[in-house]
């Protein structure tokens, strides 16, 4: 039952995954934009703000790796292949979402 589960959702997963996070970079860019006004300046927006941020870049690194993992695998058939660009992508995006976190953890102190 489990099994055909994952193989029914597996088809759907890539799409909603995609839809999922274009709403959730709507939403992040309006935590932003109203976190950032002058008079919302506090230490715990900072935090919220940064989190948003992350959060932003994450959805958009994911809208590749769920296109080309789950959309343009399932709708071909071909087997799943990790390509260079998606692999340094990963990694530029977690190097900056780091940097970024650590940078406002510092301004914080």
């Amino acid at each position: 039952m489990l099994v055909r589960f994952a193989l029914e959702y597996g088809r759907y997963h890539g799409y909603i995954s995609v839809v999922v996070c274009l709403l959730g970079i709507v939403c992040s860019l309006l935590v932003i934009a109203v976190l950032t006004r002058r008079h919302m300046l506090t230490s715990s927006n900072y935090m919220l703000t940064a989190l948003a941020i992350c959060d932003l870049i994450t959805m958009l690194s994911y809208i590749p790796y769920a296109i080309q993992f789950y959309c343009l695998c399932i709708s071909s058939s071909r087997t799943p292949t990790l390509s260079y660009t998606i692999c340094r992508l990963s990694f530029t995006v977690r190097a900056f979402s780091q940097a970024f976190l650590d940078f406002f953890n510092t301004r914080r102190r």
